[in-house]
């Protein structure tokens, strides 16, 4: 619980953060830069979760901030102003900010849940998020207020890449165990929980691939993955959400309550975000701000249980209820996205 202001600034930064991770995991942010009249590669490379697979459910978060004339704001590539998540099956919170100068490749490899060998098991908690103070965030990826809860395995991944060439970034992420190539693992197992955000403020964020307010119960393994890069092209290699042999798993209630407004600003950004998903899988939004730039290998993402395998389980009940004003402005912007999904996706 709080009731004060509060103000971060700097990439990957959390205002207000609360965590529960069954199974093995946490929190991980990573900030490269290279400057050279000479090429250079950067690879990053996180893993949170059990590298045999991972078991244990995650408990009840619950986040309070209660000052009605207090301002939360956060500033960088990543940042969230707060942050609520339960994840069973191992996981979290990954994200990386890239800045390069030089020509060179560049990579992301993001796992998040068990190594693959073993599978995954556990349910993600309750996740109650009630906030009275002003929100304020600005920045690529950039989220206002954010409550999320994954049985299976899984969390958040996101990666905002800076260059002043054409050169392509590589990512590889898998959200949710018993997900590598050639694995013969059981797949991923557990359910989400229910998630409710109340909100009595405005929100504001500005920043490509930015979202006001995001609340998400996923089964089966999944997350969120965001992928902002502003230039050359974003490639993709065996990435998937949930895992790539069979995901079982039912998505909880998301319930989002927002008596302020809500403004966003950018190219693909979202007002409100309200998902539910049984089977794995969960939200992913990949943008190139090049104008030259495109989306490769798209067939190399998957969203639930690989094309091989199954997946089981029903979405959860979603309700947005607002009666304030949601804007949101620039190329593909979003107002309210309100999802659920049953049998991955």
């Amino acid at each position: 619980s709080s009731s004060n202001s509060m103000s971060t600034a700097g990439d990957n930064a959390l205002g207000i953060f609360a965590q529960s991770v069954g199974g093995g995991g946490g929190n991980a942010g990573s900030t490269s830069s290279t400057s050279s009249s000479y090429s250079g590669n950067t690879a990053i490379s996180m893993f949170l979760g059990g590298a045999g697979g991972a078991s244990g459910n995650g408990n009840a978060v619950t986040v309070n901030q209660s000052g009605a004339s207090t301002v939360l704001q956060t500033s960088g590539k990543n940042a969230i102003a707060i942050l609520a998540q339960s994840v069973g099956g191992g996981g979290g919170s990954a994200s990386s900010v890239i800045q390069a100068t030089s020509v060179g490749s560049r990579s992301a490899t993001f796992s998040l849940g068990g190594g693959g060998t073993d599978g995954t098991s556990g349910n993600g908690g309750t996740v109650n998020l009630t906030n009275a103070a002003q929100v304020v965030t600005s920045g690529d990826n950039a989220v206002g207020i954010f409550g999320q809860s994954v049985g299976g395995g899984g969390g958040i991944g996101s990666v905002a890449q800076t260059t002043t060439n054409s050169t392509s970034l590589t990512a590889n992420f898998s959200l949710g165990g018993g997900h590598k190539a050639g694995s013969t693992s059981g797949g991923t197992y557990g359910d989400g929980g229910a998630v409710s955000i109340t909100n009595t403020n405005s929100v504001s964020t500005s920043g490509n691939n930015s979202i006001g307010v995001f609340g998400q119960s996923i089964g089966g393994g999944g997350g969120y993955l965001a992928v902002t890069s502003s230039g050359g092209s974003i490639s993709l290699n065996n990435s998937s959400l949930g895992s790539n042999n069979g995901t079982t798993g039912n998505g909880g209630a998301v319930n989002i309550t927002q008596s302020g407004s809500v403004s966003t600003s950018g190219i693909g950004v979202v007002g409100i975000v309200a998902q539910s998903v049984g089977g794995g899988g969960g939200y992913v939004s990949f943008l190139s701000k090049d104008a030259s730039g495109t989306i490769n290998n798209g067939n190399k993402l998957a969203i639930g249980a690989a094309s091989s395998s199954s997946s089981n389980g029903n979405g959860g009940a979603v309700t947005v209820t607002t009666n304030a004003s949601v804007s949101a402005t620039g190329a593909n912007a979003i107002g309210i996205l309100a999802q659920s999904v049953g049998g991955g996706g």
